[in-house]
């Protein structure tokens, strides 16, 4: 009987470690998921939901956040590779469930406010989306 208890408690010490490494980080009271900057190591909260430009800045207004600014990708920190339409922060950085290697999130500083930008997240280039074409996506608060 102590020989199956030892292995149960063995059992659920090795599990628990397991599942640990696949927890993922939440914001929002789950209505987010955490993303780490590439280059300062901020924790940003990216939305799940898409919404419209007005509703995510109120969402990141209602968490003491705002929502994330070209100013934000870090370019002073970096030299070589900081050049017009780069984000050095957002570099690698990933949601989970993105599709593909475009991660679409409004920012503070949209052209129309009603265009989201398009973060490549393998290379940080990033463009504005024509808003007739996506007109909602998720926040990506600072």
């Amino acid at each position: 009987m102590r020989q199956i208890l030892i292995l149960m408690c063995g059992v659920v010490m090795i599990s628990s470690g397991v599942f640990a490494e696949d927890a993922v980080e939440t914001c929002a009271n789950g209505a987010g998921t955490v993303v780490v900057g590439a280059v300062t190591g901020h924790k940003y909260c990216h939305g799940k939901a898409k919404m419209d430009w007005w509703n995510a800045y109120a969402w990141c207004d209602a968490m003491g956040r705002r929502l994330f600014d070209i100013s934000d990708c870090a370019c002073g920190n970096v030299t070589a590779d900081c050049h017009n339409r780069m984000c050095p922060e957002l570099v690698g950085v990933s949601t989970i469930g993105s599709s593909s290697a475009y991660d679409r999130f409004w920012m503070n500083n949209n052209p129309w406010k009603g265009a989201a930008y398009r973060i490549n997240i393998f290379t940080g280039d990033y463009r504005d989306t024509n808003p007739l074409d996506y007109k909602t996506a998720p926040a990506l608060c600072y």
